[in-house]
């Protein structure tokens, strides 16, 4: 591994049966092992420094709270993974969904820690587990845990939402959300049922559902910046592409408006 860095985590089974309470036999025979959280090839090119103050106790955390279902590799196939849709994340692949960060960057480490937060809450019914009871040194430990697994080299800046500006139009965001086949996977209703909603697939050839925009429940946070974050990013790993590219920060904000009254008009 040259000068890639390991931690190398020693559990033994008696351990993780009081750990881990309840995980399925299979999980137990991999606890029973020598584990090993590595930097990954990809730091042959950038070396991938674990956090001296967080990444022992992320280690600890993450096989106690995360690896059933995310795996001992962190790539998403852990013993109970198949009992989840969406399928848990893969954070070897370094896509996460939820950004606050700039087009093509990594999540921030508030990202990460927001998502443990809320769990599936924030993909709005996936079955994982919020972790908000933990504190906040302990959170930021597991974000660290991830942050090795995904190497990510090192935290983006928070991208800053522009502010809303007099040139936003719903008239021209319905135009918009046409022509720019939103209303495709989406549908006519906004209710997740356009014509290729049946036909998508995430990243790893999982089926994917679009959102049903009238629930008002929007994945990755149902406040207007949000909703502009995650038309302006896209949700990595999924069907939903970034429009950052080719919207202008008007173009964007008049799709807001648009997708919020689809909302409107349920209520």
């Amino acid at each position: 591994m040259g000068k890639s860095m390991i931690r190398i985590v020693r559990v033994s089974s008696q351990a993780c049966r009081k750990a881990i309470c309840g995980r399925s036999r299979a999980l137990l025979g991999l606890l029973s092992l020598t584990i090993l959280l590595p930097v990954g090839a990809a730091a042959q090119a950038t070396e991938i420094i674990p956090d001296p103050v967080f990444h022992q106790r992320g280690s600890v955390l993450y096989w106690q709270h995360c690896v059933a279902c995310h795996g001992a590799n962190g790539d998403g196939n852990g013993p109970q993974a198949e009992l989840f849709v969406p399928r848990p994340r893969d954070f070897t692949v370094g896509n996460f969904k939820f950004r606050t960060s700039g087009l093509g960057e990594y999540p921030t480490r508030e990202d990460l820690i927001r998502a443990i937060d809320h769990g599936g809450a924030i993909g709005a019914e996936a079955g994982i587990p919020s972790f908000e009871q933990l504190n906040l040194m302990d959170r930021t430990a597991l974000a660290e845990a991830v942050r090795i697994f995904a190497q990510i080299p090192e935290y983006p800046e928070t991208f800053v939402v522009p502010p809303r500006s007099l040139g936003v139009d719903i008239k021209k965001g319905q135009t918009l959300f046409v022509e720019n086949g939103c209303i495709d996977c989406h549908g006519p209703k906004g209710d997740g049922k356009g014509v290729l909603a049946s036909e998508l697939t995430d990243s790893r050839g999982f089926k994917a559902t679009p959102a049903n925009l009238t629930l008002g429940r929007f994945k990755g946070g149902n406040a207007s910046e949000n909703i502009w974050m995650r038309i302006y990013a896209g949700i990595d790993g999924s069907p939903m592409p970034s429009f950052g590219h080719n919207l202008s920060v008007q173009d964007i904000w008049s799709l807001v408006d648009y997708v919020e009254n689809f909302r409107q008009k349920k209520e």
